[in-house]
Protein backbone atom coordinates (compact mmCIF):
# COMPACT_ATOMS: atom_id res chain seq x y z
CA UNK A 1 0.00 0.00 0.00
CA UNK A 2 2.71 1.35 -1.65
CA UNK A 3 0.68 0.60 1.33
CA UNK A 4 2.42 0.19 -1.12
CA UNK A 5 3.22 2.27 1.67
CA UNK A 6 5.03 2.11 0.67
CA UNK A 7 7.28 0.11 -0.69
CA UNK A 8 11.35 1.26 -1.30
CA UNK A 9 13.50 -0.45 -3.72
CA UNK A 10 17.13 0.97 -4.22
CA UNK A 11 19.19 -1.75 -6.81
CA UNK A 12 22.80 -0.33 -6.29
CA UNK A 13 24.32 2.26 -4.70
CA UNK A 14 24.44 5.38 -5.94
CA UNK A 15 26.78 8.35 -5.33
CA UNK A 16 26.22 10.63 -2.76
CA UNK A 17 23.94 13.81 -3.68
CA UNK A 18 22.52 16.07 -1.96
CA UNK A 19 18.95 16.46 -2.28
CA UNK A 20 15.80 14.15 -0.81
CA UNK A 21 12.02 14.16 -2.30
CA UNK A 22 9.58 11.64 -0.04
CA UNK A 23 7.37 9.72 -2.18
CA UNK A 24 7.00 6.37 -3.12
CA UNK A 25 10.14 4.69 -4.73
CA UNK A 26 10.49 3.16 -7.85
CA UNK A 27 14.01 3.23 -9.84
CA UNK A 28 13.89 3.99 -13.47
CA UNK A 29 15.23 0.92 -14.86
CA UNK A 30 15.24 -0.88 -18.28
CA UNK A 31 13.12 0.53 -20.85
CA UNK A 32 10.27 -2.01 -22.34
CA UNK A 33 8.14 -1.94 -25.56
CA UNK A 34 4.65 -2.14 -25.39
CA UNK A 35 2.47 -5.17 -26.98
CA UNK A 36 0.69 -4.28 -30.06
CA UNK A 37 -2.65 -5.87 -28.83
CA UNK A 38 -3.91 -2.78 -26.88
CA UNK A 39 -6.34 0.33 -26.55
CA UNK A 40 -5.23 3.61 -27.21
CA UNK A 41 -6.58 6.82 -25.53
CA UNK A 42 -6.68 9.63 -27.49
CA UNK A 43 -3.94 12.68 -26.47
CA UNK A 44 -5.13 14.33 -23.36
CA UNK A 45 -5.39 17.94 -23.86
CA UNK A 46 -3.93 18.87 -20.72
CA UNK A 47 -0.63 16.52 -19.19
CA UNK A 48 0.28 15.48 -22.28
CA UNK A 49 1.23 11.86 -22.52
CA UNK A 50 -0.71 8.73 -23.46
CA UNK A 51 -2.25 5.65 -21.88
CA UNK A 52 -2.89 2.22 -23.13
CA UNK A 53 -5.14 -0.50 -21.86
CA UNK A 54 -3.98 -4.32 -21.47
CA UNK A 55 -6.33 -6.53 -21.07
CA UNK A 56 -3.38 -8.84 -19.94
CA UNK A 57 -3.15 -13.01 -20.46
CA UNK A 58 -3.50 -14.75 -16.86
CA UNK A 59 -4.02 -11.85 -14.86
CA UNK A 60 -4.21 -12.85 -11.11
CA UNK A 61 -7.38 -12.13 -9.10
CA UNK A 62 -8.41 -8.58 -8.43
CA UNK A 63 -6.84 -7.63 -4.78
CA UNK A 64 -5.87 -4.10 -3.21
CA UNK A 65 -3.09 -3.71 -0.63
CA UNK A 66 -0.31 -5.83 -2.22
CA UNK A 67 3.44 -5.74 -2.93
CA UNK A 68 3.99 -4.62 -6.13
CA UNK A 69 7.75 -3.92 -7.43
CA UNK A 70 9.88 -3.37 -10.58
CA UNK A 71 12.74 -6.23 -11.28
CA UNK A 72 13.91 -4.28 -14.75
CA UNK A 73 11.95 -6.10 -17.40
CA UNK A 74 8.72 -7.42 -15.22
CA UNK A 75 6.30 -6.37 -12.34
CA UNK A 76 5.73 -8.20 -9.51
CA UNK A 77 3.08 -8.34 -7.07
CA UNK A 78 2.33 -10.30 -4.57
CA UNK A 79 -0.90 -11.00 -1.19
CA UNK A 80 -3.35 -8.20 -0.54
CA UNK A 81 -6.94 -8.51 -0.11
CA UNK A 82 -9.93 -9.19 -2.10
CA UNK A 83 -11.94 -7.38 0.91
CA UNK A 84 -13.12 -10.99 1.71
CA UNK A 85 -12.22 -13.26 4.14
CA UNK A 86 -8.91 -15.12 3.45
CA UNK A 87 -5.87 -12.76 2.63
CA UNK A 88 -4.03 -13.92 -0.38
CA UNK A 89 -0.77 -15.18 0.03
CA UNK A 90 -0.25 -15.77 -3.67
CA UNK A 91 1.34 -13.75 -6.88
CA UNK A 92 2.35 -13.25 -10.44
CA UNK A 93 4.98 -11.10 -12.33
CA UNK A 94 3.76 -9.45 -15.65
CA UNK A 95 6.26 -9.21 -18.28
CA UNK A 96 5.37 -5.55 -20.86
CA UNK A 97 6.54 -7.11 -23.60
CA UNK A 98 4.50 -9.87 -24.35
CA UNK A 99 1.95 -8.50 -22.42
CA UNK A 100 1.59 -11.70 -20.26
CA UNK A 101 0.76 -12.65 -16.78
CA UNK A 102 3.01 -15.92 -15.03
CA UNK A 103 1.78 -16.93 -11.45
CA UNK A 104 4.51 -17.57 -8.65
CA UNK A 105 5.21 -21.31 -7.73
CA UNK A 106 3.17 -20.97 -4.16
CA UNK A 107 5.04 -23.66 -2.31
CA UNK A 108 7.07 -22.15 0.21
CA UNK A 109 5.52 -18.77 0.22
CA UNK A 110 4.96 -16.36 3.19
CA UNK A 111 2.16 -16.78 4.65
CA UNK A 112 -1.34 -14.28 3.80
CA UNK A 113 -0.60 -10.81 5.58
CA UNK A 114 -1.28 -7.18 5.32
CA UNK A 115 1.33 -4.48 5.85
CA UNK A 116 4.19 -6.05 4.94
CA UNK A 117 7.35 -4.61 3.75
CA UNK A 118 9.03 -5.94 0.53
CA UNK A 119 12.51 -5.10 -1.61
CA UNK A 120 14.02 -6.02 -4.77
CA UNK A 121 17.52 -7.24 -4.25
CA UNK A 122 18.42 -7.35 -8.08
CA UNK A 123 17.17 -10.99 -8.33
CA UNK A 124 14.86 -11.58 -5.14
CA UNK A 125 12.07 -10.45 -3.77
CA UNK A 126 12.16 -10.42 0.05
CA UNK A 127 8.87 -10.13 2.03
CA UNK A 128 9.23 -9.45 5.75
CA UNK A 129 6.66 -8.90 8.70
CA UNK A 130 3.14 -8.08 8.36
CA UNK A 131 0.19 -9.21 10.57
CA UNK A 132 -2.32 -11.69 9.61
CA UNK A 133 -5.95 -12.40 11.52
CA UNK A 134 -6.20 -14.43 14.34
CA UNK A 135 -9.58 -14.17 14.16
CA UNK A 136 -10.61 -13.28 10.23
CA UNK A 137 -12.57 -9.94 9.27
CA UNK A 138 -16.37 -11.16 8.72
CA UNK A 139 -17.39 -11.33 4.77
CA UNK A 140 -17.78 -7.67 3.63
CA UNK A 141 -15.95 -6.81 6.88
CA UNK A 142 -12.91 -3.88 5.73
CA UNK A 143 -9.93 -5.81 6.00
CA UNK A 144 -7.52 -2.96 5.07
CA UNK A 145 -4.77 -1.40 6.79
CA UNK A 146 -7.06 0.56 9.44
CA UNK A 147 -8.58 -2.72 11.03
CA UNK A 148 -7.39 -3.37 14.27
CA UNK A 149 -9.21 -6.36 15.43
CA UNK A 150 -8.16 -9.42 15.74
CA UNK A 151 -4.86 -8.63 14.09
CA UNK A 152 -1.05 -10.75 15.22
CA UNK A 153 1.99 -9.44 14.16
CA UNK A 154 4.39 -11.51 12.69
CA UNK A 155 8.40 -12.49 13.04
CA UNK A 156 8.96 -14.19 9.53
CA UNK A 157 9.24 -13.75 5.64
CA UNK A 158 10.65 -15.39 2.98
CA UNK A 159 12.99 -14.63 -0.34
CA UNK A 160 11.34 -15.25 -4.23
CA UNK A 161 14.19 -15.96 -6.57
CA UNK A 162 12.48 -14.88 -9.88
CA UNK A 163 14.70 -17.06 -12.15
CA UNK A 164 14.23 -20.28 -10.13
CA UNK A 165 10.81 -19.68 -9.06
CA UNK A 166 11.40 -20.52 -5.91
CA UNK A 167 10.83 -19.51 -2.40
CA UNK A 168 12.94 -20.36 0.69
CA UNK A 169 12.41 -19.20 4.51
CA UNK A 170 14.41 -15.74 6.18
CA UNK A 171 16.24 -17.07 9.35
CA UNK A 172 14.30 -16.24 12.05
CA UNK A 173 17.91 -16.15 14.39
CA UNK A 174 18.64 -12.63 15.21
CA UNK A 175 15.85 -11.44 13.20
CA UNK A 176 13.53 -8.12 14.91
CA UNK A 177 10.57 -8.91 16.83
CA UNK A 178 7.19 -9.32 14.86
CA UNK A 179 5.78 -6.18 13.72
CA UNK A 180 3.86 -4.69 11.06
CA UNK A 181 3.51 -1.05 9.84
CA UNK A 182 7.38 -0.57 9.91
CA UNK A 183 9.60 -0.16 6.70
CA UNK A 184 12.64 -1.76 4.98
CA UNK A 185 15.24 -0.49 2.43
CA UNK A 186 17.60 -2.22 -0.18
CA UNK A 187 21.13 -0.96 0.40
CA UNK A 188 22.47 -3.35 -2.92
CA UNK A 189 23.84 -5.58 0.20
CA UNK A 190 21.60 -5.50 2.63
CA UNK A 191 17.36 -5.08 3.85
CA UNK A 192 17.33 -2.53 6.47
CA UNK A 193 14.19 -3.00 8.27
CA UNK A 194 13.21 -0.52 11.13
CA UNK A 195 10.46 0.70 13.22
CA UNK A 196 6.64 -0.35 12.84
CA UNK A 197 3.98 -1.68 15.34
CA UNK A 198 3.50 -4.74 17.89
CA UNK A 199 0.36 -5.19 19.17
CA UNK A 200 -0.54 -1.25 19.17
CA UNK A 201 2.72 -0.75 20.63
CA UNK A 202 4.98 1.73 18.60
CA UNK A 203 8.60 0.32 17.83
CA UNK A 204 12.21 2.02 17.47
CA UNK A 205 14.47 -0.81 16.81
CA UNK A 206 15.45 -2.53 14.14
CA UNK A 207 17.80 -5.11 11.87
CA UNK A 208 19.83 -5.74 8.89
CA UNK A 209 19.56 -8.70 7.03
CA UNK A 210 22.25 -10.10 4.66
CA UNK A 211 20.34 -12.85 1.96
CA UNK A 212 23.64 -14.10 0.80
CA UNK A 213 24.86 -14.99 4.24
CA UNK A 214 20.91 -15.22 5.61
CA UNK A 215 22.12 -13.28 8.76
CA UNK A 216 21.06 -10.13 10.63
CA UNK A 217 22.51 -7.54 12.58
CA UNK A 218 20.63 -5.69 15.03
CA UNK A 219 20.57 -1.82 14.81
CA UNK A 220 22.31 0.40 17.22
CA UNK A 221 19.28 2.17 18.92
CA UNK A 222 21.40 5.46 20.23
CA UNK A 223 20.45 8.11 18.57
CA UNK A 224 17.51 6.25 16.61
CA UNK A 225 14.14 8.36 15.86
CA UNK A 226 11.08 8.08 18.58
CA UNK A 227 8.94 4.76 18.28
CA UNK A 228 6.42 4.94 15.29
CA UNK A 229 4.52 2.99 12.78
CA UNK A 230 3.05 4.30 9.74
CA UNK A 231 5.98 6.29 8.69
CA UNK A 232 8.31 6.10 4.92
CA UNK A 233 12.06 5.29 4.73
CA UNK A 234 14.18 6.21 1.71
CA UNK A 235 17.52 4.79 0.76
CA UNK A 236 19.84 8.06 -0.78
CA UNK A 237 22.93 5.76 -1.41
CA UNK A 238 24.73 5.80 1.76
CA UNK A 239 21.82 6.49 4.50
CA UNK A 240 18.37 5.47 5.44
CA UNK A 241 16.19 8.12 6.20
CA UNK A 242 12.75 7.98 8.18
CA UNK A 243 10.39 10.37 8.59
CA UNK A 244 6.72 10.76 10.41
CA UNK A 245 4.49 8.34 10.84
CA UNK A 246 2.34 7.55 14.00
CA UNK A 247 3.92 7.82 17.55
CA UNK A 248 2.52 7.33 20.94
CA UNK A 249 -1.34 8.33 19.38
CA UNK A 250 0.11 11.63 17.95
CA UNK A 251 1.37 12.22 14.41
CA UNK A 252 4.92 13.03 14.01
CA UNK A 253 7.12 15.72 11.70
CA UNK A 254 10.67 14.09 12.58
CA UNK A 255 12.82 11.40 11.51
CA UNK A 256 16.41 10.56 12.12
CA UNK A 257 19.23 9.00 8.96
CA UNK A 258 20.77 5.70 9.67
CA UNK A 259 24.49 5.24 8.26
CA UNK A 260 24.46 1.03 8.03
CA UNK A 261 28.44 1.49 7.56
CA UNK A 262 28.97 3.48 10.77
CA UNK A 263 26.06 1.90 12.28
CA UNK A 264 24.93 5.34 13.41
CA UNK A 265 21.98 7.63 13.78
CA UNK A 266 22.04 11.69 12.94
CA UNK A 267 18.58 13.45 13.52
CA UNK A 268 17.44 15.47 10.57
CA UNK A 269 15.39 18.96 11.59
CA UNK A 270 11.49 18.44 11.53
CA UNK A 271 9.41 19.85 8.55
CA UNK A 272 8.30 22.74 10.31
CA UNK A 273 5.93 23.76 6.58
CA UNK A 274 3.11 21.63 7.34
CA UNK A 275 0.88 19.95 9.80
CA UNK A 276 2.67 16.51 11.50
CA UNK A 277 2.21 13.95 8.77
CA UNK A 278 0.29 10.55 9.56
CA UNK A 279 0.85 8.21 6.29
CA UNK A 280 3.73 10.31 4.09
CA UNK A 281 5.64 8.39 1.24
CA UNK A 282 8.71 9.44 0.16
CA UNK A 283 10.64 9.17 -3.41
CA UNK A 284 14.27 9.62 -3.60
CA UNK A 285 15.20 11.62 -6.81
CA UNK A 286 19.07 11.18 -6.49
CA UNK A 287 19.01 14.47 -4.70
CA UNK A 288 15.81 15.23 -3.42
CA UNK A 289 13.57 13.22 -1.34
CA UNK A 290 10.22 14.39 -1.92
CA UNK A 291 7.37 14.40 1.08
CA UNK A 292 4.18 13.55 0.32
CA UNK A 293 1.17 13.62 2.69
CA UNK A 294 -1.47 11.05 2.41
CA UNK A 295 -5.43 13.21 2.67
CA UNK A 296 -7.00 10.63 4.78
CA UNK A 297 -10.11 12.53 5.77
CA UNK A 298 -11.76 15.93 4.32
CA UNK A 299 -10.20 19.18 5.06
CA UNK A 300 -6.93 18.02 5.40
CA UNK A 301 -4.68 19.55 2.91
CA UNK A 302 -2.44 17.89 0.48
CA UNK A 303 1.08 18.91 0.31
CA UNK A 304 4.43 18.14 -0.99
CA UNK A 305 7.75 19.29 0.65
CA UNK A 306 11.39 18.66 -0.24
CA UNK A 307 14.18 17.67 1.76
CA UNK A 308 17.75 18.45 1.11
CA UNK A 309 20.38 15.88 3.57
CA UNK A 310 23.55 18.12 2.70
CA UNK A 311 21.65 21.16 4.15
CA UNK A 312 18.81 19.45 6.53
CA UNK A 313 16.65 21.75 5.19
CA UNK A 314 12.81 21.21 4.09
CA UNK A 315 11.39 23.37 1.00
CA UNK A 316 7.55 23.31 0.55
CA UNK A 317 6.44 22.86 -3.07
CA UNK A 318 3.84 25.23 -4.81
CA UNK A 319 0.13 23.53 -5.54
CA UNK A 320 -1.21 26.31 -7.20
CA UNK A 321 -2.80 25.86 -10.25
CA UNK A 322 -3.41 21.67 -9.97
CA UNK A 323 -5.95 19.17 -8.50
CA UNK A 324 -4.35 17.43 -6.05
CA UNK A 325 -4.44 13.55 -5.68
CA UNK A 326 -6.29 12.73 -2.47
CA UNK A 327 -4.44 10.05 0.06
CA UNK A 328 -3.37 6.83 -1.23
CA UNK A 329 -2.46 7.98 -4.83
CA UNK A 330 -0.01 6.19 -6.58
CA UNK A 331 3.07 7.66 -7.56
CA UNK A 332 6.20 7.09 -9.14
CA UNK A 333 10.10 9.03 -10.06
CA UNK A 334 10.65 8.37 -13.70
CA UNK A 335 14.63 9.88 -13.48
CA UNK A 336 13.35 12.82 -14.41
CA UNK A 337 9.68 14.12 -12.86
CA UNK A 338 7.61 12.55 -10.24
CA UNK A 339 4.20 11.01 -10.98
CA UNK A 340 1.31 11.17 -8.65
CA UNK A 341 -2.00 9.34 -9.93
CA UNK A 342 -5.77 8.61 -8.44
CA UNK A 343 -6.12 8.56 -4.87
CA UNK A 344 -8.99 8.36 -2.26
CA UNK A 345 -10.17 9.52 1.26
CA UNK A 346 -13.99 10.47 1.13
CA UNK A 347 -13.99 11.00 -2.89
CA UNK A 348 -11.54 8.89 -5.27
CA UNK A 349 -10.00 10.79 -8.55
CA UNK A 350 -9.30 9.63 -11.90
CA UNK A 351 -6.65 12.11 -12.50
CA UNK A 352 -3.20 13.61 -11.41
CA UNK A 353 -0.16 15.56 -11.39
CA UNK A 354 3.53 15.39 -12.77
CA UNK A 355 6.51 17.21 -10.59
CA UNK A 356 9.71 18.44 -12.80
CA UNK A 357 11.97 19.37 -10.09
CA UNK A 358 14.23 21.22 -12.90
CA UNK A 359 11.40 24.03 -13.01
CA UNK A 360 9.79 23.19 -9.96
CA UNK A 361 6.37 23.09 -11.56
CA UNK A 362 3.59 20.86 -11.89
CA UNK A 363 1.58 19.63 -14.18
CA UNK A 364 -1.98 18.83 -14.16
CA UNK A 365 -2.70 14.97 -16.16
CA UNK A 366 -5.82 14.65 -17.85
CA UNK A 367 -9.01 13.54 -16.39
CA UNK A 368 -9.65 9.39 -17.68
CA UNK A 369 -13.17 8.27 -16.69
CA UNK A 370 -12.10 4.91 -18.95
CA UNK A 371 -9.49 4.20 -15.98
CA UNK A 372 -11.19 2.07 -13.53
CA UNK A 373 -8.25 2.26 -10.71
CA UNK A 374 -8.23 4.90 -8.38
CA UNK A 375 -7.75 3.97 -4.84
CA UNK A 376 -5.01 1.16 -3.08
CA UNK A 377 -3.74 0.25 -6.79
CA UNK A 378 -0.04 -0.16 -7.76
CA UNK A 379 1.91 1.77 -9.73
CA UNK A 380 5.85 0.70 -11.26
CA UNK A 381 7.89 2.90 -13.30
CA UNK A 382 9.92 0.67 -16.30
CA UNK A 383 12.74 3.14 -17.40
CA UNK A 384 9.88 4.42 -20.12
CA UNK A 385 6.52 4.34 -18.86
CA UNK A 386 4.18 3.85 -15.91
CA UNK A 387 2.39 0.66 -15.43
CA UNK A 388 -0.73 0.91 -13.29
CA UNK A 389 -2.93 -2.44 -11.59
CA UNK A 390 -5.16 -3.09 -9.50
CA UNK A 391 -6.99 -1.90 -6.71
CA UNK A 392 -10.93 0.00 -5.99
CA UNK A 393 -12.51 1.91 -8.83
CA UNK A 394 -14.96 4.05 -7.94
CA UNK A 395 -18.09 1.63 -7.87
CA UNK A 396 -15.93 -0.45 -5.45
CA UNK A 397 -15.40 -2.71 -8.20
CA UNK A 398 -11.91 -4.51 -8.34
CA UNK A 399 -9.84 -3.32 -11.40
CA UNK A 400 -7.91 -5.93 -13.61
CA UNK A 401 -6.25 -4.49 -16.32
CA UNK A 402 -3.24 -3.37 -16.75
CA UNK A 403 -2.65 0.18 -17.78
CA UNK A 404 0.22 1.61 -19.02
CA UNK A 405 1.37 5.66 -19.27
CA UNK A 406 4.14 6.94 -21.55
CA UNK A 407 4.23 10.89 -20.00
CA UNK A 408 4.72 13.51 -23.40
CA UNK A 409 8.33 14.97 -23.98
CA UNK A 410 9.91 12.53 -22.16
Amino acid sequence: MLHLRAQIIMNTRIARASTLFLFAVVNPLTAQTKPQDSTKSPEPPDGGGTWVKHEAVGAPVEREYFTALWTGSEMLIWGGSTGHAPLLNDGASYEPTTNRWTPMNNVGAPSARLDQSAVWTGCEMIIWGGYDFSTPPMPGEYPGRYFQGQATPLKNGSCYDLASDQWKPVRLEGAPSARDSHTAVWTGREMIVWGGKSDGISLKDGGRYDPATDRWTPINPEGAPSARSSHTAVWTGQEMIVWGGIGERVCLNDGGRYDPVADRWKPMSPNSNHMKSFRPTAQWTGREMIVWESRTRPNIPFYCDRYDPETDRWTPLNLDGIVCPPGDCAGVWTGRRLILWGGGDHRQLNTGAIYDPATSRWTQMNYMAELGQSMEHAAVWTGREMLLWGGLAHDRRRAKDMWFYTPGNF
